[in-house]
């Protein structure tokens, strides 16, 4: 793999984490769970934003 793809991949992987935990946190109805899978959310999707500034170099 070359350094880009690889980079594309992690990116994908981190962005489609992201959306899992969003959409657990949609299904749930316990507020600290919720809480919970909204963080791990905006944590993969804090990565995949400082992963694609490195793609975009």
């Amino acid at each position: 793999m070359t350094k880009k793809s690889e980079i594309e991949n992690k990116l994908a992987v981190k962005q489609a984490l992201a959306d899992k935990y969003r959409r657990m946190a949609g299904r749930t109805h316990s507020v600290p769970a919720k809480a919970k899978f909204l963080r791990r959310s905006e944590c993969y999707q804090r990565q995949a934003g400082v992963i694609g500034k490195a793609l975009a170099i």
